[in-house]
């Protein structure tokens, strides 16, 4: 058809709006539309599309599907914030759902993107668009790293991540199912992985805290991290890590025969596979904080161990620094950018974030060192043909994850059929794609895995090209040796670590005690407002207390003073939020109904400071029981005035002056914390 004047001018309004120039692109290459042709019906609103390569209409009935949907979202999802459709249609809809207040956003994926040329020449979406009311997604294009943003834990589609589901504009957009299952995967895993860096388990941050506490000693005994990176950066050009995926195995003879030529990085599990082949790695990393996987280093391997540096997380399980030490191997801890390591100000032991796999880690510590190319062998992420998740070497066996997860499609190294992954894997690729994409103009990463799945933002080659093209020269080995911190060092880090741990705990005592007095008043009234006959009478103190508890929490997120409690805070802040916005949304039909949500909003508020009450007494407790390691040891090196003067400092700093002395103190420690130059954070 041909385009009125004032249709033309409607579409380039339209167009005009769109804040992605690459998708505004897209749709202004269309000259003339060939899939798809427009009916117009007397009506303004009576506005379909006909798919000419079926002949099939998109809407049966324009107005009626119009009024029927309208009619569904305004009884069921009036009180969402914001929702997700496939496919764009004639876009009406979406205009008549923003007239709803509660609405901020509506996410659209629509594939076709003539649809969206046609729709624009017939309505004004332009201050939808302008204001990221209507947010459009070319289906075609939609991957992880694309959504990933969308779903940042300070976005409204974070906050209602847990009433997320994906409804279609018209029965039209069935025929594509697989389309629409795929997309509702990639927001699924967005989502997940939202929710999983935003904190979602408070005990487990509570595990890494007590794991940290217990293998202080052993840390600040050992050489740090930063001396590490400043003596050994740029010893190589090259470095390969070696993961445990079940494709390892053939890579190994090659990786023997280069040994001397590259810089090995490796797993925890691969270094008894690699001891095996009589390979030894540089470097063995290990983060997890399970006890299993510390007894992959329950190994005598006598001199094969001699120059490997072993890189654990301080907060790895006390029983991997039980086997470093029963077997004199040489390891340099390494702690997390996470809130109470920030907290303890060990800065000459080094952060490194963004590590959710071993892999990670290594290939982060690798960048870090200079190497300028990089290349991954048994970086499946993928099960084999035969099911198996690790290779028939593999300490816990073959099969270990073999039937923990539910298995489901991705596509494979080579991009030319499809193998089987799992949600952890998934994520462990999607967020190693975030890195590589954030790397690959700076250095080369190579994925000679040869198998699994594909990552993007790697080349892809044989491990056989890589080495023969790559690995020319002899490294020169051994490296340097890195520094043993003096007794005093050790004594003065022991000691300022002490003061720290000491001071939370301390601080803890002092939360859980206001929490105490607090929820005291806050059980009675839930119990007032419960037996009550009628609740309006409670209205206006039940909402001043939603705005209380509210503001508590922000206070505890956003206050400096809060900072060592963080770790637990947030997560246990994070499922308020988003269990709260499940409760947001319920509908509501009349009074009672609506008396009736504040009610459970009420209660869900007073149920998060128990919560907070007993996690800081869990603190507490925990820091109290496992500072006895390290006061054990400097009670032994003759400090037990120095103790006894730090528990009288740290009393004091509480009970005088409380929030303001950790408020300057905390401030002190962020200026320097953050500055990344001065204190090498990545």
């Amino acid at each position: 058809m041909k385009f009125t004047q004032e249709q033309k001018d409607m579409f380039r309004k339209n167009i005009d709006a769109i804040q992605v120039k690459s998708f505004k692109d897209k749709i202004c290459a269309i000259k003339k539309p060939n899939l798809y042709k427009v009916v117009l019906g007397k009506d303004p609103l009576d506005i379909n599309f006909v798919d000419l390569r079926d002949n099939k209409k998109i809407y049966k009935n324009p107005i009626k599907d119009l009024e029927d949907m309208l009619k569904k979202y305004d009884v069921e999802y009036r009180y969402y914030k914001v929702l997700t459709f496939y496919g764009f249609g004639n876009g009406l809809l979406f205009k008549g759902l923003l007239q709803n207040p509660n609405l901020a956003h509506i996410l659209v994926f629509e594939r076709e993107i003539e649809i969206l040329f046609l729709a624009f020449h017939f309505v004004d979406f332009s201050k939808e668009l302008k204001e990221n009311k209507i947010i459009i997604s070319f289906s075609k294009e939609a991957t992880y790293n694309s959504l990933l943003p969308l779903y940042n834990h300070k976005s409204l589609f974070y906050f209602y991540s847990r009433t997320y589901f994906m409804d279609i504009t018209t029965v039209y957009y069935e025929k594509f199912e697989e389309e629409i299952l795929y997309l509702n995967r990639l927001v699924s895993t967005a989502i997940k992985n939202s929710i999983l860096m935003n904190g979602n388990d408070p005990y487990d941050a509570l595990q890494g805290i007590s794991q940290y506490v217990l293998n202080l000693k052993d840390k600040l005994t050992n050489s740090n991290f930063k001396d590490f990176l400043r003596l050994r950066k740029n010893t190589s050009k090259t470095a390969i890590i070696v993961s445990t995926g079940p494709s390892l195995i053939k890579q190994l003879p090659l990786l023997k025969q280069y040994r001397d030529k590259v810089v090995i990085f490796c797993a925890d599990s691969a270094y008894p596979i690699l001891y095996k082949y009589a390979i030894k790695p540089d470097y063995v990393s290990m983060l997890e904080r399970t006890e299993i996987t510390a007894e992959f280093f329950n190994h005598d391997f006598g001199d094969f161990d001699e120059d490997i540096v072993f890189l654990p997380y301080t907060i790895v399980h006390p029983n991997a620094y039980k086997y470093l030490n029963k077997y004199n191997r040489k390891y340099i801890s390494i702690d997390k950018l996470l809130s109470f390591q920030l907290y303890m100000n060990l800065t000459k032991y080094g952060y490194i974030d963004y590590t959710i796999s071993v892999a990670h880690l290594n290939f982060i510590v690798a960048y870090m060192l200079g190497n300028e190319n990089i290349i991954f062998i048994g970086q499946d992420l993928a099960y084999a043909d035969n099911g198996n998740s690790h290779p028939d070497e593999y300490q816990n066996s073959a099969t270990y994850e073999s039937s923990l997860y539910t298995p489901f499609d991705i596509e494979a190294y080579g991009g030319n059929k499809l193998v089987k992954t799992h949600t952890i894997w998934k994520s462990f690729k999607d967020s190693l794609e975030t890195l590589t994409s954030s790397l690959c103009n700076k250095i080369k990463i190579y994925n000679a895995t040869e198998g699994g799945a594909r990552i993007e933002h790697t080349i892809e080659k044989p491990f056989k090209e890589c080495c023969e093209e790559l690995l020319k020269e002899d490294i020169q080995r051994p490296f340097v040796k890195i520094p043993l911190p003096s007794k005093k060092q050790e004594d003065e880090l022991m000691l300022k670590a002490y003061f720290r741990v000491y001071l939370s705990a301390k601080h803890c005592e002092k939360e859980e005690k206001n929490m105490n007095e607090r929820l005291s008043i806050l059980s009675e009234k839930l119990q007032k407002y419960k037996n009550a006959d009628n609740l309006k009478e409670f209205e206006k103190d039940m909402e001043d207390e939603i705005n209380n508890i509210d503001k508590l929490r922000q206070f505890m997120l956003d206050d400096k003073e809060f900072f060592d409690i963080y770790e637990l805070l947030q997560p246990l802040a994070n499922q308020l939020m988003l269990h709260l916005a499940k409760c947001y949304t319920l509908p509501v039909r009349d009074e009672n109904e609506r008396l009736a949500k504040m009610y459970l909003i009420f209660k869900e508020n007073v149920l998060f400071a128990d919560y907070f009450r007993g996690a800081v007494k869990e603190q507490k407790n925990t820091l109290l029981r496992d500072i006895k390691v390290l006061e054990e040891e400097l009670l032994k090196r003759g400090f037990e005035k120095r103790l006894l003067k730090i528990k009288a400092r740290s009393e004091n700093i509480i009970n005088k002056d409380g929030g303001g002395a950790l408020k300057i103190m905390f401030n002190f420690l962020l200026k320097r914390l953050f500055n990344k130059k001065k204190d090498g954070l990545i």
